[in-house]
């Protein structure tokens, strides 16, 4: 999050740039800030000077971002307050520039990685656990049959390791334990989504089975590699469809729990005009948005009231401050007053309503 995303301006215009890693960033930038200059004749001097070193600094760094690695960047900048920051973002979003008294962040918001993953690959003699996040695939453990067989077995005079090398399914077993404690070390530390197994499948559904319940509650599934040859590249390519359509999946079981608890009783409402109602009451305990759906609408910089229309607040009688962007004020007031709001990028049956929220009490039926 830019570190001053909350703040506002009410002298200096706010500049807020979104990039997707396309073949040519600069030309991307070139593209996204034209109607942002052609704006600057409407604006007072000061004004327009601050936006005009604001366009010139982004337009600065074309070499940095034709370089940049990461998905999608987000800029936001206003020279006349001394604000400059410039982000990697973990997903693409549609390029945009735009101009207010404050960051627009929605696009920051939506932009979100792939749930954290915990991949190992295995085989009955070795295994090697990466833990993925954030576009990194980073090689955590390495563990071979010869170091579960030193931790475990000693006996008199190496009598019981020779013994138990003739049964190599106790041997299979113990390494398979050691792999999984080392796994749910990693998850402790920093708990993942997802568990995908890559091996021969054999390998992978026998290692599966020896899993403890509380790596079992991970959403798990498997791939079919030559441990022999797989590199993290490789691995990466074979574990993100699988993360997606798990994700794709988790995202539309939420939105049909939402939807089921919309149809069932007061706890949750469908819709813009319900759902402005309850973020303005603050009793949205969660928001869900259908892509980039949005209106236009009005806010109180003084209250913080959210309304579709009117130049005065009907809360305090203060001006308001008309906005196109009326959900990505919504999502603001949620995360502010403690709710959780997101935006999820599949096609379903929130399409219709465009937003939904599960709510922390009930709204009067007149208002719902």
């Amino acid at each position: 999050m830019f570190p001053f995303s909350q703040s506002m301006s009410d002298t200096y215009p706010v500049l807020s740039v979104y990039l997707h890693k396309g073949p040519s960033l600069s030309a991307q930038l070139t593209d996204v800030l034209k109607p942002i200059k052609e704006q600057m004749a409407d604006m007072e001097h000061d004004a327009a000077m601050s936006l005009r070193r604001d366009i010139d600094r982004i337009c600065a760094l074309k070499d940095r971002l034709d370089l940049e690695t990461a998905p999608a960047v987000g800029i936001v900048a206003c020279d006349g307050e001394g604000w400059f920051h410039m982000t990697s973002l973990p997903a693409a979003v549609d390029d945009q520039a735009v101009v207010g008294p404050k960051p627009y962040v929605r696009p920051l918001r939506a932009s979100r990685p792939l749930p954290r993953t915990v991949a190992v690959v295995v085989d009955r003699r070795r295994a090697w656990v990466y833990d993925i996040d954030q576009g990194s695939t980073t090689l955590a453990h390495e563990i071979t049959e010869d170091e579960v067989l030193k931790k475990n077995y000693g006996g008199w005079q190496g009598y019981a390791e020779r013994t138990v090398r003739g049964h190599a399914d106790v041997v299979a077993r113990r390494h398979y334990q050691e792999t999984a404690e080392a796994i749910f070390g990693l998850h402790k530390a920093n708990p993942a989504t997802y568990l995908a197994v890559g091996g021969h499948q054999a390998d992978t559904d026998e290692f599966i089975a020896t899993l403890h319940p509380y790596l079992r509650n991970l959403q798990i599934g498997s791939f079919v590699v030559d441990p022999r040859t797989a590199t993290p590249s490789t691995i990466r390519a074979a574990v993100e469809p699988m993360v997606r359509e798990a994700d794709r999946a988790s995202q539309l079981a939420d939105i049909d729990r939402l939807l089921d608890q919309a149809h069932q009783g007061p706890r949750a409402v469908l819709g813009l005009a319900p759902c402005l109602v309850a973020a303005n009451v603050r009793a949205v305990h969660e928001l869900i948005v259908a892509g980039t759906f949005t209106k236009s609408g009005t806010v109180c910089d003084h209250c913080g009231w959210l309304a579709r229309t009117g130049e005065i607040c009907d809360a305090c009688g203060q001006n308001t401050r008309a906005v196109d962007d009326l959900v990505a004020e919504i999502i603001e007031t949620v995360l502010r007053d403690g709710g959780a709001a997101r935006q999820v990028e599949v096609a379903s049956r929130l399409d219709a309503d465009g937003l939904g929220a599960a709510l922390r009490f009930g709204l009067p039926e007149s208002v719902v």
